[in-house]
């Protein structure tokens, strides 16, 4: 999660970046805040180029929630 964590702050704006943790934190696992966890990341996920967009992706359906997964259409 840390190395995902990273790739997704390096292409995104600084308040951005500052949500990362967090995101990745409650699309991991299912709560309150999944779905809207994953409403977000998929806007953050906009951001990235193609390389790093590919990248994400794969990680997240590794670890996402299958709450996450659903919001993500992965």
């Amino acid at each position: 999660m840390e190395t995902l964590i990273r790739l997704l702050q390096t292409d995104l704006s600084a308040e951005d970046a500052a949500e990362v943790p967090a995101v990745i934190k409650d699309v991991s696992q299912d709560n309150e805040r999944t779905a809207a966890a994953a409403v977000r990341l998929r806007g953050m996920l906009s951001k990235l180029g193609k390389p790093a967009h590919d990248v994400a992706i794969k990680v997240i359906s590794d670890i996402a929630s299958a709450t996450a997964k659903k919001f993500l259409g992965l």
